[in-house]
């Protein structure tokens, strides 16, 4: 998945890349790359992709470019190798993006809104989940019956 978009901010550059730089990092991203035009955050792996149900933990790339024009040109890169992403996942990475369009202005982490977010999409994912599991277990009965009944 990929989002890319700009905003033009009217705000000290100091004070930007702080809001920036607290809500990546305060919502579990770790600083790649960094100077003074450009900011880049990593999370997660192609491993860990196979293996989470928090989506916000695949593996991504998320690019902040600072313009002398006070415009903030953002790029997100999801990867989603490997993975069935459902209505609900693609929903979160949304909110988050959001929220983030949201923190440069208002200074505030959304902490609380992101993992309230993710909490739902989470049982969203175990109840599908449930769901495969539930189905299988009734198949594999139901097949055995149909073996037995004919054997």
């Amino acid at each position: 998945m990929r989002y890319e978009f700009q905003i033009e901010i009217n705000q000290e550059r100091e004070i930007l890349l702080k809001r920036i730089k607290n809500y990546f990092l305060f919502n579990g991203f770790k600083v790649n790359k960094s100077d003074d035009t450009s900011i880049e955050f990593k999370r997660g792996s192609l491993m860990l992709n196979k293996i989470t149900f928090n989506p916000l933990k695949w593996k991504s790339q998320i690019k902040i470019i600072l313009s002398k024009e006070n415009i903030v040109t953002s790029i997100f890169e999801i990867d989603t190798k490997d993975q069935l992403v459902t209505n609900k996942e693609i929903a979160l990475w949304e909110s988050f993006i959001e929220n983030y369009k949201k923190s440069i202005v208002f200074e505030d982490t959304f902490l609380e809104r992101n993992q309230n977010e993710l909490y739902k999409t989470m049982a969203n994912s175990w109840l599908i989940i449930f769901k495969v599991i539930l189905f299988t277990i009734v198949s594999l009965f139901l097949l055995f019956m149909i073996i037995n009944r004919f054997a």
